[in-house]
């Protein structure tokens, strides 16, 4: 058999290892971070959940109690409107619409499943965020930290969404300085308490991209070790009194990009 020339026989070798990676469809998470801020520019509305979840044990004078808690925030958004619904420990919650109409919103409450609804019409932003059955959720200056703040993430690794999707997953670092920020945007803030310049380790981060299309799938901090040693902190010195964190990870879940849709104020 005849072998190619030299020159040839090179470029084809060259040809083979640049499309190796392509195959696999590898991407680092600088690359895929930045094909879903693009991608976001293009997003009118999507649904979102937010969760905190939490597992702790305290002891007082040789008495202990644990509690296993989770704060959950749904929500629809198109940027103008946005409903859904906060509930604690998984009970049935407050339903809620917030209508912004050029700086001033209109608020709209229901303990009750949307059967009756309590109304409040032209707030201003600080009226707004005093709000809580309505929580405040910056989504997408949320999304913008998470993706643009994190560090020291793993090689991409295949996994699901919650949805079942194919996904990017990767693992990094999201850092300690910025964290008390991160809770306020995620409208979580004020149920964590966190004072203004606690100082935090970095946490360990994970970001899911959706394969299909390269938006953000999920993000989950896991900040059980920091905010066990604030903890340990904050209650140092205490005679009698021992609190300890086995659990907190704040997450958001990602799905119905431009498909969902912000339930409409009820009729007056």
């Amino acid at each position: 058999m005849r072998r190619p020339p030299l020159h040839k026989a090179l470029a084809a070798a060259l040809v083979l290892a640049l499309a190796l990676p392509l195959a696999g469809c590898s991407m680092s998470f600088e690359s895929a971070s930045a094909k879903a801020l693009a991608a976001l520019d293009g997003v009118e509305s999507v649904h979102a959940e937010l969760e905190l979840s939490l597992g702790a044990s305290a002891g007082i004078l040789g008495e202990s109690a644990d509690w296993d808690v989770s704060l959950g925030i749904s929500m629809d958004t198109d940027g103008s409107r946005t409903s859904g619904s906060l509930s604690l420990a998984g009970g049935p919650g407050a339903r809620y619409i917030v209508e912004d109409r050029g700086g001033e919103y209109d608020l709209y409450i229901s303990a009750d499943g949307g059967e009756e609804w309590l109304s409040f019409t032209g707030l201003d932003a600080e009226e707004r965020a005093d709000a809580d059955a309505a929580p405040e959720v910056d989504l997408g200056g949320l999304l913008t930290l998470y993706l643009e703040a994190a560090s020291g993430f793993s090689g991409e690794i295949e996994d699901t969404a919650p949805t079942g999707e194919s996904c990017r997953r990767y693992d990094g670092f999201f850092p300690g300085e910025r964290l008390a920020e991160a809770f306020e945007l995620s409208g979580s803030g004020a149920y964590a308490g966190l004072p203004e310049g606690t100082d935090f380790p970095d946490v360990p981060m994970s970001v899911w991209f959706y394969r299909d299309g390269g938006l953000p799938a999920r993000v989950e901090l896991d900040v059980t070790e920091a905010m066990g040693a604030y903890f340990d902190g904050a209650f140092e010195g205490l005679a009698g009194v021992t609190v300890g964190i086995e659990r907190l990870v704040m997450s958001v879940s990602l799905s119905g990009y431009n498909t969902a849709v912000p339930a409409t104020p009820p009729a007056a």
